[in-house]
């Protein structure tokens, strides 16, 4: 199971911007999304077959509904591998502002 704290935690506090403005926040969100949605597809594709990567593609156009519902039956911890990436891009994320942050200490000192 994903770590359930850092699945909670609100990431724009983990991340210490709570004071940059909305449109910067709401930027930042968006690309830890997309990194996450394109990690969450990269699994998928490495668990599902290629009977099944074809169906995929056949319903690729269609509403997110029978998308999620088709790899629901297809991969059954699906919940689990979107829980792990979604983690990882977290503490990530996380990580990289911790990196920073030292950097920058070390510069004033």
């Amino acid at each position: 199971m994903a770590d359930e704290h850092i699945l909670g935690q609100n990431i724009i506090t983990a991340l210490g911007i709570t004071r940059l403005s909305d449109d910067i926040k709401v930027r930042l969100l968006d690309k830890m999304a997309a990194l996450a949605e394109k990690r969450i597809a990269l699994r998928l594709m490495k668990v599902l077959s290629e009977k099944d990567h074809r169906e995929f593609e056949k319903i690729a156009g269609q509403d997110d509904t029978i998308k999620a519902q088709f790899l629901q039956e297809k991969v059954p911890d699906l919940v689990e591998i979107i829980q792990e990436e979604v983690v990882r891009v977290k503490k990530e994320m996380v990580d990289e502002v911790s990196d920073i942050d030292k950097d920058l200490e070390q510069l004033e000192t």
